[in-house]
């Protein structure tokens, strides 16, 4: 699971000065959302990247006002010196720390707005409750399934703190928004407490992408669960 600050480097061409757009100038513009409601192995809470590819290394203009889950995101300015002869780091900001509660019970998204357009790109299956662990039998593969999730790359579960193999394909093409694990035989029966995490991936043309040309949104999604365990 990555979990690190980060800027996207575009190829664009040499930046001298600050080229300021509107964002009815900027269609051709990419941009990159990883949203995490939570992070077990690192022990991070929620928190957000943005990143805008943006055309010949361009800037927002002035009145520009972007929010996150209706948290204000300060995006940079491009730098072109930061990515070398050549190269250019678009817009964004760096990972930034969200309010406790801030997923819970509802999709969220990303909104840019100035003078000439709206741009909206959503994140609709990054709320609490979507998460799902069924059946649970000693011996048996159970699944977890994330409901309106996105194709799920990397998974992390455990019973009562016991990590269970995750069968997550290696091969895009066979990733789906569920997962297959495996229950040890020697899982007692009874109640226990499950741990999931998932990261998942919205690619091109799966998600809500009002504005720009595409949006890439990847989504940590994380849950405690309750789970009864079934003898075989």
């Amino acid at each position: 699971m990555r979990h690190a600050s980060l800027f996207v480097v575009v190829l664009a061409g040499a930046c001298s000065t600050v080229d300021r757009r509107p964002l009815a100038d900027l269609h051709a513009t990419e941009v990159y959302l990883y949203a995490s409601d939570d992070n077990v192995r690192a022990g991070v809470g929620a928190n957000y990247i943005v990143s805008l590819r943006t055309p010949d290394c361009a800037a927002l203009a002035e009145d520009a006002v972007a929010t996150f889950a209706g948290v204000p995101v300060e995006l940079s300015v491009p730098d072109p010196s930061s990515g070398g002869p050549g190269l250019c780091v678009g817009p964004g900001t760096a990972q930034t720390p969200l309010p406790a509660g801030t997923f819970t019970g509802a999709p969220v998204a990303l909104t840019i707005v100035d003078s000439t357009e709206t741009w909206t790109i959503a994140a609709p299956a990054l709320y609490d409750g979507n998460i799902t662990l069924a059946p649970v039998v000693a011996g048996q593969p159970a699944t977890v399934a994330w409901t309106g999730g996105p194709q799920i790359f990397a998974a992390l579960v455990a019973l009562d703190q016991t990590p269970l193999d995750a069968a997550v394909p290696t091969d895009p093409a066979l990733q789906t928004n569920t997962v297959v694990v495996g229950v040890p035989a020697t899982t007692p029966a009874g109640s226990t407490r499950a741990t999931i995490e998932l990261d998942g991936d919205f690619r091109s043309g799966t998600s809500q992408c009002d504005g720009p040309a595409s949006c890439d949104v990847n989504l940590v999604v994380s849950a405690q669960l309750d789970v009864a365990v079934s003898a075989p």
